[in-house]
C-alpha cells in the first residue's frame, strides 16, 4: 500500500468511526461493495445509530445503486442522505431511499428516465428492452414514493433531464429540507480578521 493510499484508508476510517459514508463519483460494484459493506459494519457497531451518508454522484448502475437502497432498508440504523454538489440519477435514487434526506444550499439535483443501449440478436435486445422498461418502472416508482406523487406524474416530468436547485428539490419533494449553516464562533473569527488586518 502506497502513502497516497494509507492516507485514503485513515480518512475512511476515520470518517467510520464518525458513522459518515461518502458516496461520491460513478455508482458501479465496486462502490456498491464497499458501501454496503461500510454500512454493515456501522450496523454491526451500533444498531439504531443515525449514519450519515453523502452523496455527490452523477449516477451509473442501476441494479448496484439498488443494491444499496436495499441495504438501506434492511438494517435499523437510519440513514440520513446529504447531497452536495449535484446528486443526479441513480444518485438522486439512492437518497430517495434513505430515511431522511437533504441537500445543500448550492447543489442541485437531477431525476430522468433510465438510459439504456441495447445491441445484439433481436429477440435478446428485446428481452432487454422488457426489462429496462420494468426497472424503469420500479425506479422511477421510488422516486415517486419519496415526493408524495404518482408514477404517471414522475414520467411526465422526467420526458427531459430535470434539474433542481436546493429550494426546487424542497418543493418537489425529494428531500426533506436544505442543509443548515454550522453556527461558527464569531469571536474567533473576528480575532482572527483583527490579526490579519494589522
Amino acid at each position: 500500500m502506497d502513502e497516497q493510499q494509507l492516507n485514503v484508508w485513515n480518512i475512511t476510517e476515520q470518517l467510520t468511526k464518525a458513522r459518515v459514508i461518502k458516496l461520491y463519483g460513478q455508482v458501479d460494484n465496486k462502490m456498491a461493495h464497499e458501501v454496503c459493506a461500510i454500512l454493515d459494519v456501522l450496523e454491526n457497531d451500533a444498531p439504531g445509530e443515525p449514519i450519515k451518508l453523502e452523496i455527490c454522484s452523477p449516477g451509473g448502475s442501476v441494479l448496484d445503486g439498488l443494491a444499496i437502497c436495499d441495504k438501506i432498508r434492511e438494517i435499523s440504523s437510519p440513514v440520513i442522505a446529504f447531497n452536495t454538489g449535484y446528486s443526479a440519477s441513480m444518485g438522486t435514487a439512492i437518497s430517495s431511499a434513505c430515511d431522511l434526506a437533504y441537500v445543500s444550499e448550492n447543489s442541485y439535483m437531477m431525476i430522468h428516465e433510465l438510459s439504456s443501449g441495447t445491441e445484439g440478436k433481436f429477440r435478446d435486445m428485446k428481452s432487454a428492452v422488457e426489462f429496462d422498461e420494468k426497472l424503469n418502472k420500479h425506479l422511477m416508482g421510488m422516486i415517486a414514493k419519496r415526493c408524495g406523487k404518482t408514477y404517471e406524474e414522475i414520467m411526465a416530468d422526467t420526458v427531459q433531464d430535470r434539474w433542481m436547485s436546493a429550494e426546487e428539490c424542497v418543493k418537489y419533494g425529494l428531500v426533506d429540507g436544505i442543509t443548515p449553516a454550522a453556527k461558527k464562533p464569531t469571536e474567533t473569527i473576528k480575532k482572527f480578521k483583527k490579526k490579519l488586518e494589522k
